[in-house]
């Protein structure tokens, strides 16, 4: 199952950022999903939407940073062709990218305390924009990766001559006939056998 929706969004002009961390959870809950994700993307090229602790500070510093990496400049391939004055503008929204995925977990998202979900504007002219919202179900239940011990690495000096000469054969010709496939089956079991006794040989007391 997926839910979709649209936000409207008005800018005005190069660096205007606006928190849309409210917007999307909104749409979130009307789409009842409990568990996946939801994407946000911005259409057109020269805007652009991340994460970041929305606040004065770091809305001054994202566009400011952003211009002294990529500064507005006529030098540009883009300015050359079309002389409108938003070559950079193309260029740092590719930087940052218009489109940002969020997990959902119990209808909610799964956003850090400071972490909040930003358009950006980087148009040298203000803009009417279209975020489109699309959240879609995910696994119904969580996987944890467990902690395992390391493998140990597979030692040649315990396995038979015989697989030895197998796994050499296999590993010089190409794998083209029947009869290669034969022995890169074999050779796969042998090298999987021996692994096995080398791992419970490792683990046991």
């Amino acid at each position: 199952m997926s839910y979709q929706q649209q936000i409207p969004l008005m800018t005005k002009g190069h660096g205007d950022m606006h928190n849309i961390t409210e917007q999307v959870a909104t749409i979130v809950t009307s789409s009842g999903i409990r568990t996946g994700t939801v994407d946000v993307f911005n259409v057109g090229s020269t805007a652009a939407v991340g994460t970041i602790e929305f606040e004065p500070g770091l809305q001054h510093d994202l566009p400011a940073i952003l211009d002294r990496l990529i500064p507005p400049s006529r030098n540009y391939g883009h300015e050359q062709t079309w002389q409108d004055g938003n070559g950079h503008s193309h260029l740092q929204a590719t930087l940052l990218g218009p489109s940002l995925t969020v997990p959902i977990a119990d209808g909610k998202l799964v956003l850090g305390a400071r972490q909040q979900i930003f358009h950006l504007e980087c148009d040298v002219r203000g803009r009417q924009r279209t975020l489109v919202i699309s959240s879609g179900w995910g696994p119904k239940r969580s996987v944890h990766l467990r902690n395992k011990r390391a493998r140990p690495r597979l030692d040649k000096s315990t396995m038979s001559s015989r697989c030895i000469k197998i796994l050499a054969e296999t590993q010089r010709r190409r794998v083209s006939s029947r009869r290669d496939r034969k022995l890169g089956e074999i050779a796969r079991i042998c090298a999987r056998a021996t692994e096995a006794r080398t791992w419970l040989v490792a683990i046991m007391p």
